[in-house]
Order: C-alpha cells, then structure tokens, then sequence
C-alpha cells in the first residue's frame, strides 16, 4: 500500500515561513550571506514543491473501485476540544497490468478536512462518486495516486508565493553585498 502523499501542513508552513523571516532578519542585520542562504533554502524548498505539482498534470486517469469508506473524528493539534474530522477511504486501481492499493484524496490532504460533521459526510459521499470515475496515477511511480488531483493546485500559490519572496531577498543581498564591496 502506498504511503500518504505530503502535504503542506501547520508544521511545515510554519518552518518555511520561520527560514524565511530569518533571512529578511539577516538582512535587516546587514548579513547578506546569511540572507541569501536562507532565501535560498526557501527558494529551493518551494521549487521542488512546484515541479510536483507540474508533474500532476501529466499523471493518468484510471479505473479504480473502491475498497472502504468513512469519515474519521481526528483530534486536531490545538486543543482537546477542537477536533476536524477526516474522510478515510482505500482503493484498488490496476495500472500496466499491476494492481495497486491507493488511500491519498489530495496531493493537499488538508483540502479534505473540517470541523463540520454533515461537510465530511458530503465530501465522503462525493469522494464515494468521483473513485467510481476513475483517479490519477502518476505514470513515474504507478503507487502514487490520488483521487482528486486539481485540488494540489490550489496549495501552489503559497509556493509560487515563497519563490518570489526568496528571488526578492536574494536580489536585494546581492544589492547590499555589492554596496559593500564598493
């Protein structure tokens, strides 16, 4: 069975976003090196993440039938009290003559998520609907699959965002860094 997809989740944006004000920290602090280092970490970071989402578009579409369904009650991180609830499902799909197991709705599983009982339901009822017109296998690496592939575009432009901030501060290391020189 194919391991869940990654995804940006509240640790993760979080981090990118901590490498991030670091570097702008450096260049408040007229440490252009370290700006630039870090800038280009997130640069870095971002990018993979975008090619991923650009190699969605070529994955193909497959007959899948599904294997099991529910919502599941998850405790969200905050708080006891503040839980989400999340939809669960498994599926069969073959591709090439093999037969896979795949579980993963999104490339950005958050999309699937929610504090509202009857949304899930919805969404599981929905999710029960579009399995049954097949899902997207990634042609590379056949275990990959989801169920609801436009949904990882949705997350791209907090990584098309983090590509421009970074270009930015690099650039502007580069200014200091020459002013320095000169």
């Amino acid at each position: 069975m194919q391991e869940k997809l990654e995804s940006i989740s509240d640790k993760e944006f979080f981090f990118l976003g901590l490498v991030y004000a670091a570097s702008v920290v450096s260049l408040f602090l007229q440490l252009p090196l370290l700006s630039i280092f870090f800038a280009g970490a997130v640069f870095w970071y971002c990018y993979i993440k975008i090619k991923k989402f650009d190699s969605m578009k070529n994955w193909v579409k497959c007959d899948a039938k599904l294997i099991k369904w529910n919502t599941l009650k998850k405790i969200y991180n905050y708080s006891p009290e503040s839980y989400i609830y999340v939809p669960d499902c498994l599926y069969t799909y073959t591709y090439n003559s093999q037969k896979y197991i795949g579980q993963n709705i999104s490339f950005y599983p958050r999309d699937s998520m929610t504090q509202d009982l009857f949304e899930s339901y919805q969404f599981t009822q929905n999710i029960k609907y579009t399995i049954n017109k097949g899902i997207y296998v990634n042609p590379d690496n056949p275990e990959e699959s989801v169920v609801f592939r436009d949904m990882a575009f949705k997350s791209a432009p907090i990584y098309k965002g983090g590509v421009v901030l970074a270009i930015i501060t690099i650039i502007i290391s580069i200014i200091q860094v020459v002013i320095k020189v000169i």
